[in-house]
């Protein structure tokens, strides 16, 4: 089975900037962002630092969840004879596999009641 790759978080985030409501001069004053810094992370230009990314989730109400759909291969006899426990070494890899995405609710609100986001 071919696992589907996510999208990175920072164009996640690109995304839920362009379907906001807001203008993107607005968001700039709302988290104190200067407007070129905003245009440059826009254009894949540069990043933003872990600050000014929890301002932005803040305002535009977007989290991080971690998808449950990914699910490691069984371990070997072996392995569950030399770890002693099957289950810590499943949450292990499955930890180590898991997918993130960011969502908002409401690019997830729109999307329910048909509007392009």
């Amino acid at each position: 089975m071919v696992q589907k790759k996510s999208k990175p978080v920072s164009q996640q985030l690109r995304e839920a900037i362009d379907a906001d409501a807001r203008s993107r001069y607005r968001i700039c004053k709302e988290i104190g962002l200067g407007e070129s810094t905003m245009s440059h992370f826009m254009h894949g230009e540069c990043g933003l630092q872990l600050s000014t990314i929890d301002r932005l989730a803040d305002l535009l109400g977007l989290r991080i969840v971690v998808a449950d759909e990914v699910k490691p291969a069984p371990a070997s006899p072996a392995k569950v004879e030399r770890d002693g426990n099957q289950d810590a070494t499943w949450r292990r890899n499955a930890r180590a596999l898991a997918a993130v995405v960011v969502t908002s609710d409401s690019i997830i609100q729109r999307k329910r009641k048909g509007r392009q986001p």
